[in-house]
C-alpha cells in the first residue's frame, strides 16, 4: 500500500506540475513527464525521467538520516528514490565513499539482508563540492533469485555528505532502465561551490579547532602542502618530512597498483616536534578511556593512521612506522580497503615495511623461509591468525602473527599463481568482515584464485619452500 501523497518543505519543483495536481490522479492518464526538481537541503537539482505514477514521501518511520523521497513505477517496475544527509562535524565525511560505506554497512550488516554487492565506481560530474561521487550497484535478492536492483550513491554537500538510494523491483529492462542509470550518473547537479582540495585557510582552521586539545592550539601551527598530503602541526621539519610522505605514496601506489582520482583531498598529517606533543594528540584524539583519559596505548606507539589523517613526529626519516601507518592511511582513504581483519590490514602494513626498507626485507624473508620447516606448535596456522581480534599492541603470538601476516602477502604478490591477481585478492579480502569470517573468505579465494583456504595455506607454504624476493 503507498502512503499519501506530501507536501515536503525541501522540495522545490522546477517544472510546470506539482505533486497532488489532478493530472497525477486520473486514470487514463496518470503518468508524469520528466521533470527537474530541487532538493534545497542537500542544494542539489535532480533531473528526474518520466514514471508511469510518481508520489513524494517524507521520511517517516524511516528518520534520520532520511530527509524525503519518491514513489512511483515504470512499466512493472515499483520505484523508491529517497534523499540522505549525514553531517560532517566529526570530520568524518571527507570523500564520497564515506558516504557510500556508511550505506553499504547499514544495507550488509543485518545477516538477513536481502542485498548484495554488484558493482562500485567512481563517477566524474557536478555531483557536489568534490566534482566525483562514489556509485555502488546492489542486487535485490528473493530466495536465490536477483529479481530487483538498488543503485546507492555518495555524494559532498557544504555541511557534510548525501545520500541517494534508487530501487528498482523487479529490475528495469532496455531502454526504461537507461534512463534511470543516467539520473544517476548524468542527472544530478549540485548548485553550490566546488571544495578546495588543498585545503582553504579556513578549513586548516576549523581541522586543527575540531582535533587539536588547547595546549597544542597555542604552539605556532604550520600548514605545508605537497602533492598528496597537507602537513599541520609544530614541527619545523615538514617540507624534508613530505619529501618522504612522497617517497612512500609512490612506493605503495607502485606496489598495489591503485588509480588516482583526480580532485582528492590532501590527506592530513599531524606533524610534532616532540614525543610529549604526539602522545597529547594521540591521546586526545585516539587513544583515550571513556572519561577521555590515557588509556596507556598512545605510549606503545610511535606514530598512528586513524580516520583520515596520519600523526607521528619526525625523529628519523628511515622509521618503518611511516610505511606502515601511510600503508593503513591510504588503504582507508585512497583504496577504500576497510573489511578484512586485523590480519589482512596488518599484513599490508608490514609487508610495505619490508618493501621500503631492506632490514625489514631480510627480517621477513627469514620469517617466510622458516614456515614450512617449523613445528606445528612453532608456527601460527591460518585460521588462529584469521581468528586474532587484532594484532596492534600484540605481544607474544599475536607479535609474531604480525610477521606471519606480512609473509602472506609476500607470497600473494610473488607467487606465479597469485600474483597476476593481486590487487584483485586485496579487494576481495576487503570486501570480508572482521576477525574469524571463514564464509568471507572462501568465498573470496574461490572469486579470485578458485581455491578454498586450506589450498591457500598449502600454495603459501609450498611458496615460501622455494620463495622469490
Amino acid at each position: 500500500m503507498r502512503s499519501a501523497i506530501l507536501a515536503l518543505p525541501f522540495l522545490s519543483l522546477l517544472a510546470a506540475a506539482t505533486f497532488g495536481s489532478p493530472a497525477f490522479q486520473e486514470e487514463e492518464d496518470a503518468s508524469v513527464a520528466p521533470q527537474k526538481i530541487t532538493v534545497e537541503e542537500l542544494n542539489l537539482e535532480l533531473s528526474l525521467p518520466k514514471f508511469d505514477e510518481l508520489e513524494e514521501r517524507g521520511a517517516g518511520s524511516f528518520g534520520a538520516p532520511y530527509i524525503g523521497g519518491w514513489h512511483g513505477r515504470r512499466g512493472e517496475s515499483e520505484i523508491d528514490l529517497w534523499m540522505m544527509s549525514f553531517s560532517s562535524a566529526d570530520a568524518t565525511m571527507v570523500e564520497p565513499e564515506d558516504v557510500t560505506d556508511r550505506l553499504r554497512s547499514a544495507y550488509t550488516r543485518n545477516p538477513n539482508s536481502n542485498l548484495r554487492l554488484v558493482e562500485q565506481r567512481v563517477v566524474e560530474g557536478p555531483f557536489g563540492t568534490a566534482p566525483y561521487a562514489h556509485l555502488t550497484l546492489f542486487d535485490i535478492y528473493e530466495g536465490t533469485d536477483a529479481v530487483g536492483e538498488m543503485f546507492g550513491l555518495g555524494g559532498l554537500h557544504e555541511s557534510g555528505g548525501y545520500g541517494i538510494e534508487l530501487r528498482c523491483n523487479p529490475k528495469l529492462k532496455g531502454k526504461d532502465r537507461e534512463e534511470f542509470v543516467k539520473l544517476i550518473e548524468e542527472g544530478i547537479k549540485f548548485l553550490g561551490k566546488e571544495r578546495d582540495p588543498e585545503w582553504s585557510e579556513e578549513e586548516v582552521e576549523e581541522r586543527m579547532q575540531l582535533e587539536f586539545p588547547e595546549e597544542l592550539l597555542e604552539e605556532r601551527l604550520r600548514a605545508y602542502r605537497t602533492k598528496h598530503y597537507i602537513i599541520l602541526g609544530n614541527s619545523s621539519g615538514a617540507k624534508a618530512f613530505g619529501k618522504k610522505l612522497e617517497e612512500c605514496y609512490k612506493l605503495i601506489q607502485k606496489t598495489f597498483g591503485f588509480r588516482e582520482q583526480k580532485n582528492r583531498r590532501l590527506m592530513p598529517i599531524f606533524l610534532w616536534r616532540n614525543r610529549d606533543e604526539y602522545l597529547a594528540f594521540a591521546t586526545h584524539n585516539v587513544f583515550h578511556d571513556e572519561n577521555g583519559g590515557d588509556d596507556g596505548r598512545a605510549q606503545r606507539t610511535a606514530g598512528y593512521a586513524f580516520k583520515d589523517f596520519y600523526t607521528t613526529t619526525y625523529d628519523s626519516p628511515a622509521d618503518p612506522t611511516h610505511i606502515h601507518e601511510l600503508t593503513h592511511q591510504l588503504m582507508r582513504n585512497r583504496l577504500r580497503m576497510l573489511g578484512g581483519g586485523s590480519w589482512f590490514h596488518e599484513g599490508a602494513a608490514v609487508y610495505m615495511e619490508a618493501v621500503y626498507n631492506n632490514t625489514e626485507n631480510a627480517n621477513m624473508f627469514a620469517e617466510g623461509r622458516r614456515q614450512p620447516k617449523a613445528e606445528p606448535d612453532e608456527r601460527i596456522d591460518f585460521k588462529t591468525l584469521i581468528s586474532t581480534r587484532t594484532l596492534a599492541f600484540g605481544d607474544g603470538p599475536a607479535g609474531q602473527a604480525y610477521n606471519t601476516a606480512g609473509t602472506i602477502m609476500w607470497f600473494v604478490n610473488k607467487d606465479k599463481r597469485t600474483k597476476d591477481k593481486f590487487l584483485e585478492y586485496l579487494f576481495a579480502m576487503s570486501e570480508t568482515g572482521p576477525a574469524a569470517d571463514f564464509d568471507g573468505i572462501e568465498t573470496a579465494l574461490r572469486k579470485v584464485f578458485d581455491i578454498d583456504l586450506e589450498t591457500f595455506e598449502q600454495w603459501y607454504l609450498e611458496f615460501w619452500k622455494r620463495p622469490k624476493k
